[in-house]
C-alpha cells in the first residue's frame, strides 16, 4: 500500500477535502480511502496494492467559506521485476504433469477402444494468482495415460499444478 500523508488545519468551519489525481477528481473506493486526524490534524489518503496505472500527481484541495488551499505530490511507482520462471534444473529433469492410467483389466483388454475426447477443454478467462480448473471429459479402454502440454510442450510437475482423472465421470 502507498500512503500520502499531510498535516492540514481544516479551519473553522471545518473544510471539505478533494483529493484530484492528474488534475481530475479521484473516486474513493475499494483501493482508495481518505481519513482526516481531527487531533492530529493529518490527512492520508491510502492506495492499497499499488500499480503503474497509479502512478502520477496527486493534489488534496482543502476548502471552506474562508478559503482554499492545497498540496501536491508526485508518485512513482517503480514496476516490480516478473517472476523468473526459468527453472533452476533444465526442463529435461523434470517429470512431466501426466496421470498414468491403473494397469488395464483382461475385461478393458477385450473390449479396447481408442482415448476420444467427448467434452473438449473449454478457454478460460481469469485475473492473475486466481486458481485455474481446466476439465475435459475423455473416455477409452483400457483408461489412458495422461499429459498436460501447454503451448505443445509437456508441463513439468510442481506444487501449483495438479492433476487427476475420475474414473466414474471420465473427467
Amino acid at each position: 500500500p502507498v500512503l500520502l500523508t499531510t498535516i492540514i488545519d481544516a479551519g473553522v468551519p471545518m473544510a471539505t477535502f478533494t483529493w484530484y489525481k492528474n488534475g481530475q477528481p479521484l473516486l474513493e473506493g475499494n483501493r482508495f480511502t481518505t481519513k482526516y486526524d481531527i487531533y492530529t490534524k493529518t490527512l492520508t489518503l491510502q492506495v492499497l496494492a499499488a500499480r503503474p496505472d497509479d502512478q502520477g500527481t496527486y493534489t488534496v484541495r482543502v476548502t471552506n467559506p474562508s478559503g482554499t488551499d492545497e498540496t501536491t505530490c508526485k508518485l512513482t511507482i517503480r514496476p516490480v521485476a516478473s517472476i523468473d520462471t526459468r527453472p533452476f534444473i533444465q526442463p529435461e529433469y523434470f517429470t512431466q504433469l501426466e496421470l498414468k492410467a491403473p494397469p488395464p483389466t483382461k475385461e478393458d483388454m477385450k473390449q479396447m477402444e481408442a482415448p476420444k475426447v467427448v467434452v473438449p477443454l473449454k478457454g478460460v478467462q481469469v485475473n492473475e494468482g486466481s486458481p485455474v480448473l481446466l476439465q475435459a471429459t475423455i473416455v477409452g479402454k483400457p483408461t489412458p495415460n495422461f499429459v498436460w502440454l501447454k503451448d505443445g510442450a509437456p508441463l513439468a510437475a510442481s506444487n501449483r499444478l495438479r492433476t487427476r482423472y475420475d474414473i466414474g465421470t471420465k473427467q
